[in-house]
């Protein structure tokens, strides 16, 4: 690929050596822009337990789109929920 690129541009092109997360990378670029240097990430950085992680599913009722809402724990703590289609199941910041 980079050598098309090279043929059809006249050009040497440089691919990064971890070319592929440079989406990943630009996406955080973009949100960290977006929403300012004083955020807090949820990131907690540490090992996570498989024994401490639960999931349940339910239906959800509070409209007629009935979604079937996941979610996951860790321990007492909510870390993820989706599948709702309306937003209600969104964790807060």
């Amino acid at each position: 690929m980079r050598q098309a690129f090279e043929r059809e541009l006249g050009t040497r092109v440089h691919v990064p050596p971890h070319h592929n997360v440079m989406g990943a990378i630009g996406a955080c670029l973009l949100a960290l822009a977006e929403l300012g240097p004083d955020y807090e990430s949820r990131f907690r950085n540490e090992p996570i337990d498989p024994a401490r992680l639960a999931t349940r599913v339910f239906e959800c009722e509070y409209c007629p789109n009935s979604c079937d809402i996941l979610e996951v724990t860790d321990g007492d703590m909510l870390i993820a929920r989706w599948g709702g289609r309306c937003g209600r199941w969104d964790l807060e910041e």
